[in-house]
């Protein structure tokens, strides 16, 4: 069976990270050592509700209240066993309260009533029937008894707890030691792998293995010599193997494996990836030891492609080689598969993890550091497991380190410590028996007295004391006698105030019903029950007054409802009428309070109220206030208002929250009432408004019904009536009416004396404009045809106009393209000729870059031969560097860069003698093109001579065409324009006789039309009535 060592922490961190199963397996073993402990058992608890087991919760709960003294541990207990279907009930009788917890009892049976110690005055504590063992003894004896147990237990208590503490202090150092010496050790081996690995790269790279010119210039024998040196001075290596492709050894040094690699995992991976690897340790075929091989490719400087590999092998033993501060305990080393590969017990090499460690996977599978106590057959031993350690540069191996030691050799100050306590204990537990038997016989009077003492609580008198003298136990008993008793007293006197309370939360909550149903219209019908109901508050928090201060529409306010204590001034008369006005509350505090804000006045003389609101205050004698608003649809429907008028007082957090509570329950009622008000008030206004409309109405429909019988003629076209102007809006619109008909009157004789002289002159002039209108027809159709004949002139010329254009355009462009023809010649010709000098010089200079280029293809020949020797030179101080070992590492890796840099001069004197060769042959074809081009422009010279004399002839010739189409070209623009100017008039004159027939048309028609409306109007007219 396998025991876990796990701290207490991991169980609290399991269960915050509800991994309630985890945290159970990890307090289970906890709980087993410690079964006294309430704190781990409430903890179990928890888990095992959370995880579902009800039974095993309901236990430890259970058990959780035999073991603790808490009362905030019982209370929760007892809560978590009442949700769970479980109450834990105790011997008492108290009334449950929404706000008050139960409050445990201390003696057998209390009532409610004020008469409770009559029900069990004089009930003996101690039950009568057959005594028991102990009873028997003397109180001499047993008071010895008791001293010794008093002193014994609390030293057997405070050694064990000491032990108990020290000793997991000692093993969680341990278990931490053996863990850090886990992780030690991974990470050596992940530094020791890392260099390997960076071996391998440094040789992988080497200017031996990858260079072709170093390759050829370094024998066999020497980079046999190179590698043997190499593994001289790092001894960690028992073999190194250069492979070529296909897998065969080139080179090999120490004992090697095989005649062919091919098949090799670490081989085909090096390939596959061009990457160096590290392989899973593994036996080897050829030592049939335990070794790691690290390959790499060897990729050719060249051309870039991998042209071998390279491998060297770490046998097991030599992996301890860099192992420090490992002591007496055993070591594994461990692959991804589980396998040991390295172990300081040589006969477990090889073999399984799991085999030899049992219990080992439970830590292995959280792949963090941990430790565990593991059980192996009869031995117990502390194992650590660490998971190999990340390093930069080293990818993850998967490997793991094992750390075990027995359990007797790790916990040896553990032991020393347990019998030092045992030893220490048992001479303090005879000293102190010694001592308490001495004192048991001075404490019998004292003891007597307190049991006197106890009796007399037990018949129900709790007002006795004992009277303590020293600092002793039996003082200490005494004290605590008088403390029951002073509980006790209190512990009643709380019960009646939670019944109390109870009580008066029943009587509000009785008053709100009533007020809450009462079928009254205004609040100051309610004033009486609101009384009663601040009555209950002002008694329960001690307050001289306490008052409900309302809001009017209009914005004052009056005191509605109070409750005072005997002595002080009433804010609140016999009767309704008599208010207290309060006039001085400004507006910022009415939005403060609208907000919800409690205002609390611990001294009114450091207040800051204005001088009204002080003289009120004063004849209400407060000293202190406490306001909360009464709030209803976001508006402060009034106050409630606490004063205390003996002194200034601190209001506490508990008194604001009672008078919130009183007004949040306070809050709707006012709020009706405060709608109601509203309501009445606007059924007020709404009825005095009607009646005032109802009679203005009357009043204006007959003022309306005068008008009309006034006015009545003018609706039979009757403009001789007028309006009786009167004052009011009625008379304000029979003004208006005869300021009409007035102008009404004005219009109609005017229109009859205007459609008579109308008519008249219509009849005169319709016969002329008919005749107009016919002459104008027959004129705008003679202008017509003669239009188009002009048009047709007019383009006619406009064409030729345009064809002597053109030929003047074309004559002109051959003119001047042949003179630019003549001067392009010229600067032809001279171009030519500086073209041929040009050629002449670039000949020159095309023969002197060939001689140049010799000299540089000489200079090239020498670069490279330096070039060579540096390379020798640099594979020579490889070689001397690698026989130096650790300590010419850095000179070897100077070595390779020199060697790689001379192949890059090499390579760049290739390239250099290449081109210089391209520039000479280049260079000979040019000096061949240069002399036929001069040949070529010497006769392009002659020819453009010829072309320059027949462009001047051109000249000529276009020049006379040019005259010659030019004064036609002039005569034909002078003929359109006239044409132009002929026609523009015709249309002119042909828009004219149109726009005057159309006139006359038009003038005909509106005059006939006239005739008719005239008509009309003199008919419409003759309707009206008006003064002769």
């Amino acid at each position: 069976m396998t025991t876990h060592v796990v701290p207490l922490n991991e169980a609290i961190q399991a269960y915050d990270e509800a991994r309630y199963d985890d945290a159970i397996e990890r307090l289970a073993p906890l709980v087993s050592e410690n079964p006294t402990d309430p704190q781990l058992r409430f903890w179990l608890a928890n888990a095992c509700r959370e995880a579902g087991l009800l039974d095993e919760a309901m236990h430890h709960f259970e058990e959780v209240l035999k073991l603790t003294m808490d009362q905030k541990l019982i209370f929760t207990a007892r809560s978590a066993l009442a949700e769970l279907g479980k109450g834990y009930r105790r011997e008492v009788e108290s009334e449950p309260t929404p706000t008050v917890p139960e409050i445990p009892q201390l003696v057998p049976k209390v009532a409610s009533s004020p008469g409770y110690a009559a029900t069990w005055r004089g009930t003996p504590l101690i039950p009568t029937g057959k005594s028991s063992f102990f009873q028997r003894f003397s109180l001499r004896t047993k008071a010895t008894l008791l001293a010794v147990a008093i002193g014994l237990i609390p030293i057997v208590a405070i050694g064990s707890l000491a032990y108990k503490f020290a000793d997991n202090a000692f093993t969680q150092k341990v278990n931490q030691g053996q863990v850090d010496q886990a992780k030690t050790l991974s990470n050596q081996l992940s530094l020791f792998m890392l260099e390997r690995f960076g071996d391998i790269q440094a040789l992988s790279t080497s200017p031996a293995f990858t260079d072709p010119r170093m390759q050829k210039m370094i024998t066999g024998t020497e980079k046999r010599e190179f590698l043997e040196s190499y593994m001289k001075y790092n001894s960690y290596y028992d073999s190194i193997v250069v492979m070529d492709l296909a897998g065969r050894p080139v080179l090999e040094t120490g004992t090697g494996d095989l005649k062919s690699y091919k098949n090799s995992d670490y081989f085909q991976a090096v390939l596959k990836n061009s990457k160096p690897i590290i392989s899973s340790p593994r036996r080897s075929r050829g030592t049939g030891k335990f070794s790691i091989y690290v390959a790499a490719p060897l990729i050719d400087t060249v051309t870039g492609k991998v042209i071998g590999v390279i491998r060297t092998r770490i046998p097991q033993e030599n992996i301890q080689q860099f192992l420090t501060r490992v002591t007496d305990a055993h070591f594994f080393f461990v692959n991804a598969e589980g396998i040991i590969f390295s172990t300081n017990d040589t006969k477990n090499l090889g073999q399984n993890l799991s085999e030899v460690v049992p219990g080992i996977g439970f830590l292995s599978k959280a792949k963090v550091a941990s430790s565990a106590v593991l059980m192996d057959k009869d031995q117990q031993s502390l194992v650590a497991y660490s998971p190999s350690i990340p390093q930069k540069g080293l990818a993850e191996l998967g490997w793991s380190t094992v750390v075990a030691v027995d359990t007797k050799t790790a916990y040896t100050a553990q032991n020393q410590l347990l019998f030092t306590l045992l030893v220490g204990s048992g001479l303090t537990a005879l000293l102190v028996s010694i001592t308490a038997a001495t004192v048991a016989n001075r404490a019998i009077v004292p003891i007597l007295s307190a049991t006197k003492a106890v009796q007399r609580l037990g018949e129900g008198d709790l007002n006795v004391r004992l009277k303590v003298q020293g600092e002793d136990e039996i003082a200490l008993l005494g004290n605590n006698i008088n403390g029951m008793a002073g509980q006790l007293q209190e512990l009643l006197a709380k019960q009646e105030w939670v019944r109390q309370v109870a009580i008066t939360e029943s009587e509000r909550q009785k008053l709100l019903a009533t007020l809450g149903s009462a079928p009254a219209r205004s609040i100051e019908d309610l004033s009486p029950v609101l009384n009663q109901l601040l009555a209950g508050p002002q008694k329960q928090l001690h307050l001289d007054r306490l008052v409900i201060y309302v809001f009017k529409l209009d914005g004052s306010g009056f005191v509605v409802a109070e409750s005072v204590e005997p002595g002080w001034p009433l804010a609140l008369g016999d009767t309704i009428a008599d208010r207290v006005q309060d006039p001085c509350i400004a507006q910022e505090r009415i939005a403060f309070y609208r907000t919800g804000g409690v205002v609390a006045n611990h001294n009114l003389q450091e207040s800051g109220y204005c001088e009204e609101h002080h003289q009120l205050l004063d004849r209400l004698k407060v000293k202190a206030n406490l306001i909360v608003p009464l709030l209803g649809s976001g508006e402060v429907r009034g106050l409630l208002i606490a004063h205390n008028c003996t002194k200034p007082h601190r209001w506490t957090q508990e008194e604001i929250e009672e008078l919130q509570l009183l007004a949040a329950q306070l809050s709707p009622i006012t709020e009706r009432f405060s709608y109601l008000e509203q309501l009445d008030y606007s059924r007020a206004l709404a009825e005095t408004v009607s009646e005032e409309q109802r009679a203005q109405k009357e009043a204006l429909q007959m003022q309306l019904i005068t008008l009309l019988d006034e006015v009545e003629g003018a609706a039979q076209g009757d403009l001789t009536v007028r309006a009786n102007v009167t004052a009011g809006e009625i008379g304000i619109v029979g003004d208006f009416f005869n300021a009409i008909i007035e102008n009404l009157r004005k219009i109609v004789t005017q229109v009859k004396t205007s459609t008579a002289d109308l008519n008249t002159s219509l009849g005169d002039n319709e016969g002329s404009m008919r005749s107009l209108a016919e002459d104008a027809n027959r004129q705008a159709d003679e202008i017509s045809r003669t239009l188009g004949s002009v048009e047709y002139m007019t383009l006619s010329i406009q064409e030729v106009a345009q064809s002597a254009r053109q030929a003047a355009i074309v004559a002109k462009n051959a003119s001047i393209t042949a003179a630019e023809g003549g001067l392009s010649m010229d600067r032809t010709v001279a171009g030519i000729l500086d073209l041929r000098e040009t050629v002449a010089e670039t000949s020159k200079k095309v023969k002197r870059l060939g001689e140049s280029s010799q000299k540089i293809s000489k200079v090239v020949s020498l670069i490279n031969q330096i070039a060579l020797q540096t390379n020798v030179l640099a594979i020579n101080a490889s070689i001397e560097a690698a026989r130096a070992g650790e300590e010419g590492r850095g000179f070897a890796v100077v070595a390779a860069e020199v060697g790689a840099l001379a192949t890059r001069s090499a390579a760049a004197t290739r390239e250099i003698e290449q081109l210089v060769e391209n520039i000479q042959s280049e260079t000979s074809e040019v000096v061949d093109a240069m002399a036929t081009g001069t040949s070529q422009v010497v006769e392009g010279t002659r020819l453009v001579e010829e072309a320059k004399k027949s462009l001047k002839q051109i000249q000529e010739v276009s020049r006379q065409i040019d005259d010659l189409v030019g004064r036609i070209s002039d005569t034909t623009i002078s003929q359109t324009q006239t044409s132009q100017a002929v026609t523009t008039l015709m249309k002119q004159i042909a828009a004219i006789a149109e726009r005057s027939s159309e006139a006359s048309a038009h003038v005909s028609d509106s005059l006939r039309q006239t005739v008719q409306v005239a008509q009309d109007l003199q008919r419409s007219v003759a309707y009206f009535k008006i003064p002769q």
